[in-house]
């Protein structure tokens, strides 16, 4: 037990073995991601972290958390207190993080690193990505000083920062498991497996949750699911002539438009199926609702499937769409084709 915590314990000193100053780049949107629909902010973060670069990320970003914000990440760590509030300041902020770099190209990144306490720093966004070739990782750091009758005490506070950090983050607390399994001289790099079981990368993603509620006298299965699109939520309920009634909400925030008279479909993975509101579709607080009455068949198929969502397009043929995908897990399955059989059967 002491080992392990004189190993967090000196997390706190050593960093690798090369080192840039810590610098902060802003980005406001270009023209392109504005056409696009797309008008995010991007903030580059690169190099190694120290007690001073809070601040100075601070002030680079100061005013910027009323935008969507996406923190790009390019360091080879530094000091641990200083990547675990740099990873607070991003959460509190509302930022996401990305392990990539800027190139030239304006449209386009390049893959970077983020080692020791970046990889802490990293967990602060609310949505997590990883390019391609990017590597996230971690290992166990000593202090080249000698050690004092203190470094326990020392190890047990900073063994429940590092724990109650990755938990309030989200992430699977058997991230420390891989810590230890690399020295000061070499580096624990997480697998795209690891990364993804572990929750350290989400993809712009959380989790499903899908559940069987009671509300004013009605039975009905909920799924919803947020991502860096917004809130999605759909609500099955059971009609007199065995069929299944379908309320589609999705958050559109301070978007104006309503979007009536547009054309929609029901996602089921890879596939869509056209389908027409029962309503005129209703943009309540910020909230499009739309209302869906389904045939049997595509009931039927929405159990079988891993992902379930509304497409909104201009026109059909249109590249591009405003609506959402709830996943289904395996563990969720039955409850959904229950709840679908006992409405239509």
């Amino acid at each position: 037990m002491k080992i392990f915590f004189i190993i967090l314990f000196t997390f706190l000193f050593t960093s690798t073995t090369y080192a840039k100053q810590f610098t902060v780049v802003v980005l406001p949107p270009t023209e392109f991601h504005k056409m696009i629909g797309q008008p995010q902010w991007d903030v580059f973060v690169s190099g190694e972290i120290d007690k001073s670069s809070p601040e100075k990320f601070r002030k680079a970003v100061n005013g910027l958390e009323k935008y969507g914000v996406e923190i790009h990440l390019d360091s080879p760590g530094g000091n641990l207190v200083a990547g675990i509030e740099l990873g607070r300041l991003i959460r509190k902020f509302g930022f996401n993080t990305s392990i990539n770099k800027q190139t030239s190209d304006v449209y386009t990144f390049e893959k970077s690193e983020c080692f020791s306490a970046c990889a802490m720093t990293f967990l602060g966004g609310s949505f997590r990505y990883i390019s391609e070739g990017s590597m996230y990782g971690v290992h166990r750091f000593y202090n080249d000083s000698k050690t004092s009758k203190n470094d326990l005490d020392t190890g047990q506070i900073l063994n429940t920062l590092i724990t109650n950090y990755i938990i309030e983050m989200g992430v699977n607390p058997s991230l420390l498991n891989l810590i230890i399994q690399a020295d000061k001289n070499q580096m624990y790099i997480l697998s795209s497996k690891e990364l993804q079981s572990l929750n350290v990368v989400n993809f712009g993603r959380f989790k499903p949750e899908w559940s069987i509620e009671i509300g004013e006298k009605i039975q009905y299965l909920k799924g919803s699911q947020y991502t860096n699109y917004g809130l999605g939520k759909l609500i099955f309920y059971c009609n007199p002539d065995k069929s299944i009634e379908l309320l589609s909400v999705y958050e559109i925030g301070n978007k104006t438009d309503t979007l009536n008279g547009s054309f929609h479909s029901l996602m089921l993975d890879d596939k869509t199926f056209k389908i027409q509101p029962v309503k005129p579709i209703k943009n309540i607080n910020g909230y499009i609702n739309t209302e869906i009455h389904l045939s049997n068949s595509l009931s039927k198929s929405i159990s079988l499937s891993k992902s379930v969502g509304h497409a909104i397009q201009a026109d059909y043929e249109a590249p591009t769409f405003r609506g959402y995908r709830i996943d289904i897990p395996d563990t969720k399955r039955d409850l959904i084709r229950n709840f679908i059989n006992n409405c239509i059967d």
